[in-house]
């Protein structure tokens, strides 16, 4: 009787245990020794179904040796089944919202390398220079560079603040400014100033010249405004013609002894004048020529 009764609970203990083993053979995809309360369950049973891990014992593939060491060719194999398998698009990209390159895109918002990208450092073997519609650059300078100069004597007193250049009684103040880097081969020439200016004392600006270089000739190439400018704030100078090589701007002064005007800062913008890929000299916007 008892050895019957022995035997019985054998048989319960042996179906048991049947019913265990597949309970640890499907502990992360498949391998047998990965326990179920492991901290890396999900990322093992990842790795499992993206392909990117087969298992530590071929052919069997039913262990992933959670603890052993990963030497040189099984890392090669993990980067070549995550790329393959395109597991997070990263050999070959069917849309690439970021990307320094996408080898193959059918898509790309920002690729260095890319069949259609909408920023892209090369586009179809072209560099992203050869697509870009140049336009114009708006440069600022500071207000405290101004120097007496010009064909009157200069004001009695002129004095470059931190941030402004102040100035006392008749005479004419000037600066200069440097054209942009050429860009994509494109040249640029000056098209507009912006001078902004405080007047005090009964001081006020009767004239505002532009020459085509820093080096003042005897008469402003580029455009000359007599408008007295009589009120605080900004007021903009259009030239005739848009010229490379930098500009210099000269402005007269009136008011008598006691007049003081404040200029607070340049704004110029210089527009596309000539493209440097095509000639060896400087070809501006109306088709004449400047070998500077």
């Amino acid at each position: 009787m008892i050895h019957r009764r022995s035997s019985r609970v054998l048989l319960i203990v042996a179906a048991f245990a049947l019913f265990l083993v597949p309970v640890a053979a499907i502990a992360a995809g498949g391998f047998t020794d990965v326990d179920d309360d492991s901290v890396f369950l999900a990322d093992i049973q990842w790795m499992k179904d993206t392909g990117v891990t087969k298992g530590c014992n071929p052919p069997t593939n039913d262990r992933f040796c959670p603890e052993g060491n990963v030497t040189r060719e099984q890392m090669s194999a993990f980067m070549h089944r995550l790329a393959v398998n395109k597991v997070v698009d990263a050999a070959t990209a069917v849309k690439a919202e970021h990307a320094t390159t996408a080898d193959s895109a059918t898509s790309a918002v920002t690729a260095d390398t890319a069949v259609e990208a909408d920023n892209a450092d090369t586009l179809d073997g072209k560099d992203s220079s050869a697509f870009v519609e140049h336009g114009d650059i708006v440069m600022a300078t500071d207000g405290h560079n101004w120097t007496a100069w010009g064909t009157l004597s200069g004001p009695s007193t002129v004095d470059n603040w931190m941030g402004y250049t102040r100035a006392s009684s008749d005479g004419d103040l000037g600066i200069g400014l440097s054209a942009p880097t050429s860009v994509g081969g494109i040249e640029y020439g000056l098209k507009s100033v912006e001078i902004c200016i405080a007047l005090s004392s009964g001081g006020f600006i009767s004239g505002t010249d532009i020459y085509g270089s820093t080096a003042v000739p005897s008469v402003p190439n580029l455009a000359s405004d007599g408008t007295d400018r009589t009120a605080n704030g900004c007021y903009t100078v259009t030239v005739n013609k848009p010229a490379p090589y930098g500009a210099g701007i000269g402005i007269t002064l009136a008011g008598g002894a006691g007049g003081q005007v404040e200029v607070h800062g340049v704004r110029s913008t210089w527009t596309p004048v000539a493209d440097l890929s095509v000639s060896a000299g400087v070809t501006d916007s109306s088709g004449g020529h400047n070998n500077g």
